[in-house]
């Protein structure tokens, strides 16, 4: 018998190794080919009635001679395991060889039988033959490539609950010991078994509309709609085995009152273990209706089962203005502070409204949702919120203590929200407080990288202030607590030139949170003068010197590593003068006419670039 090493035979089947014959068969779209793993190949010998052998190069069926021209016959057993297939809509299964040696074609009869498993069939101990599953005939030339199709073999094997499917490959008993009908199978290729099937789509799960769960029954979340628009967002988890299948996710919505008016539309996209979304198509939706909707995968072949069906209810209609009122502050009229304002939302009429939304400043709605990386919907409850409050019954009032923020005129915007979160019109109530910040004072000149502290004291409308809240610059806001006086201390380091500013607020055990306080200060890198004759008239009203007497000016900066500075009198030309070893320098000055000079000054590097702010110096020459 002719042998050829084949050590990869079962490796070659387990990853689709097949041969030309296999790769002729090309899946249909939401088809998917695969090998079933093949648990053993054996073939049993006449002539070692015993053995139970493995191939290790071409197989032998039916009638054979040996190197010493001894007479053998073979049978060919083959055992697949189609568990991976019990879940699938199976639409072939096709068993494949290829003779590496044949005779007589015309002739030609395999015969594959189903048997019972057998782990190690030998000639004395065959398993079983159970059915006939079909006979490989005639080809018009040989060796060829030999396929049957056990389609139906498979499909009842799976509905029996059996995993293994057990083969036997053999000529007809009665030409079993022919030598021109027997023929040797290539062991290259062996026997395989390709399935093409379909992993049927999962019911869809985990469904929302418009960021909210599903309710399974009517009428569900109520939600804001416009009928000339598109709807609302339907969202649903859509899941397929298969993963070259292209899916198609698809929703189906109609009234409730009305399942005979259904619209569908599918998603953008759906990829399996995402969630897609749609949006309900513009003019499929009246305003005040019950909806029922589903969702549905189609794999190209086959459709899942109807998701769950969930419910909504349209609601197009915006509440009315709400009612504003407070027990403490009247509106339109001046109020010392110091105490929250005790306000009452009141839906004035309107049934649905299932809250409020309020703000000093602009409103924005607050209702929606967001989506996880897989595009879950993230519902955000908007009564969860700043600037949000629920009402203690649909259609109901809430109450809320708000300090205004600011001395003087403060104008409070309310609208009404209902359950689909369609929003009113606001309402517009407007109070005046007199000023309740704090003060800071500074202890020291402040300086850049110098700590300075500012001590925070409440106004005296103010009482039981508990803590500060306080922000420098645009930094992150940090607390302090207040002394029983009600003061407090701070140390900040200003870090930069420029504007220097630290604002306050203080917190009562009333709630109540005052308007902020503000330190400001420039922080400026100009160079500083001082001079022996000529004072700084500004800072000191004082005159010196005279036409034709010499001062002396001495500049110095907070800069470091300068080279320089470069001055001018009057607008005159400029000069430059280089620093000395302590970072001033010296110059001198014989004034032409009396009155009033100026004199401004840069520092400058090394490359004669200004590099700190001006320094202005005005000085006053006596008259004779």
């Amino acid at each position: 018998m002719r042998r050829r090493a084949v050590a990869m035979i079962v490796a070659a089947l387990v990853a689709g190794t097949v041969g030309a014959f296999a790769a002729a068969q090309p899946a249909a779209a939401g088809h998917n080919n695969q090998y079933a793993q093949q648990t053993s190949l054996r073939y049993t010998d006449s002539r070692d009635v015993h053995a139970s052998n493995t191939p290790d190069g071409d197989i032998p069926v039916g009638a054979w001679r040996d190197a010493n021209g001894t007479q053998h016959i073979s049978r060919v057993y083959a055992a697949f395991d189609i568990s991976s297939f019990a879940s699938k809509k199976l639409y072939t299964a096709t068993l494949f060889t290829r003779e590496s040696q044949a005779t007589d074609c015309a002739d030609r009869a395999i015969q594959v039988w189903k048997t019972a498993p057998a782990t190690n069939p030998t000639w004395v101990k065959p398993p079983a033959e159970l059915a006939l599953a079909g006979t490989i005939g005639t080809t018009t030339a040989c060796p060829a490539n030999l396929q049957l199709d056990l389609t139906s073999l498979v499909q009842q094997a799976l509905a029996a609950g059996q995993s293994t499917l057990s083969l036997e490959l053999r000529v007809p008993a009665h030409d079993e010991g022919k030598l021109d009908l027997g023929r040797f199978l290539s062991g290259y290729y062996g026997v395989t078994l390709s399935v093409n099937y379909d992993s049927l789509p999962a019911q869809p799960t985990k469904l929302y509309n418009a960021g909210q769960a599903c309710v399974d029954q009517a009428p569900g979340p109520y939600l804001a709609m416009r009928p000339a628009f598109a709807g609302p967002v339907l969202s649903a988890l859509f899941q397929d085995a298969d993963s070259n299948d292209r899916l198609t996710a698809s929703f189906a919505v109609w009234p409730v009152d009305h399942p005979d008016q259904r619209t569908v539309f599918n998603a953008n996209a759906a990829v399996s273990g995402h969630w897609s979304s749609a949006q309900v198509p513009a003019g499929a939706l009246a305003d005040n209706t019950a909806y029922a909707w589903q969702a549905t995968l189609n794999d190209d072949s086959e459709t899942s089962a109807p998701s769950t069906t969930c419910y909504f209810t349209t609601d197009a209609t915006a509440p009315g203005q709400p009612t504003v009122s407070s027990s403490n502050y009247p509106e339109s009229t001046f109020v010392d502070g110091g105490t929250p304002a005790h306000f009452t939302f009141d839906a004035n009429g309107a049934p649905d409204v299932a809250g409020f939304q309020y703000s000093w400043n602009d409103l924005s709605v607050n209702c929606g949702y967001t989506t996880s990386p897989d595009g879950e919907p993230q519902w955000r409850d908007p009564y969860t919120l700043p600037g949000m409050v629920r009402a203690d019954a649909l259609g109901g009032s809430a109450t809320v203590d708000l300090s205004p923020p600011n001395a003087g005129p403060n104008r409070l915007y309310v609208q009404s929200v209902d359950r689909a979160c369609n929003v009113s019109e606001e309402f517009t109530y407007e109070v005046y407080v007199n000023d309740t910040s704090p003060t800071i004072t500074a202890s020291g000149t402040p300086a850049v990288g110098q700590p300075l502290t500012l001590t925070l004291t409440p106004n005296p409308a103010v009482t039981q202030v508990l803590n500060y809240t306080y922000q420098v610059n645009n930094s992150a806001t940090q607390t302090v607590a207040a002394q029983p006086d009600g003061s407090a201390t701070i140390t900040v380091t200003p870090q930069n030139y420029g504007q220097f500013t630290v604002q306050a607020a203080s917190h009562s055990a009333n709630g109540w949170v005052s308007p902020l306080a503000r330190y400001s200060t420039s922080l400026t890198n100009a160079p500083t003068v001082t001079s022996d004759i000529y004072p700084d008239y500004f800072a000191t009203n004082e005159s010196g010197g005279g036409v034709g007497v010499t001062g002396h000016f001495t500049f110095d900066s907070p800069l470091s590593g300068i080279a320089g500075y470069q001055y001018w009198i009057d607008w005159n030309e400029s000069f430059t003068v280089p620093v000395g070893p302590d970072g001033t320098a010296t110059v001198s000055y014989t004034p032409d006419y009396d009155g009033l000079h100026e004199l401004d000054v840069f520092a400058v590097d090394q490359n004669g670039s200004v590099v700190s702010d001006p320094g202005t110096y005005y000085f006053n020459v006596n008259s004779d």
